[in-house]
């Protein structure tokens, strides 16, 4: 796949339209910020609760304690994707107030090769070790 554009001295010039974050109502662009963040918890804590709803009507108790148990891996794993995201977005913001569209560009593609190896190496790894995982997390045999 090519991410180039077939006219890159254009788009390097080319200023994107967005909101300035440096004018304004500081309240106002922090609660613009912070309306997704919350959309997004909600959306999580929803899809746990009717998770945990079908689970454990649909295929009883210990099915529910290993969805429950699982959770653990996952927030560590949710940690690491928030720190590898948030690294990626202050190095992509730095680029953008500079107005350094080839840096901008670069670090986005970068980020985006970088999240997939390491989201292969989570499966890969997961997969490998996952009765390694299950002992650490001290979960007994059903």
């Amino acid at each position: 796949m090519n991410f180039e554009s077939s006219e890159p001295e254009q788009q390097e010039h080319h200023i994107p339209q967005g909101r300035d974050l440096t004018s304004g109502s500081i309240p106002r662009h922090l609660i613009a910020f912070s309306i997704p963040l919350l959309m997004s918890s909600i959306l999580q804590t929803l899809y746990s609760i009717i998770n945990a709803y079908w689970v454990g009507n649909a295929l009883g108790r210990d099915a529910l304690a290993a969805v429950a148990i699982s959770m653990q891996v996952f927030f560590v794993l949710m940690a690491a994707a928030i720190g590898l995201t948030m690294g990626a977005n202050i190095m992509v913001s730095q680029a953008y107030g500079a107005k350094d569209w080839a840096v901008v560009k670069r670090t986005v593609k970068n980020s985006i090769v970088l999240t997939m190896l390491v989201s292969l190496l989570c499966v890969v790894c997961g997969y490998g070790f996952m009765n390694r995982l299950l002992l650490m997390i001290h979960t007994e045999a059903a």
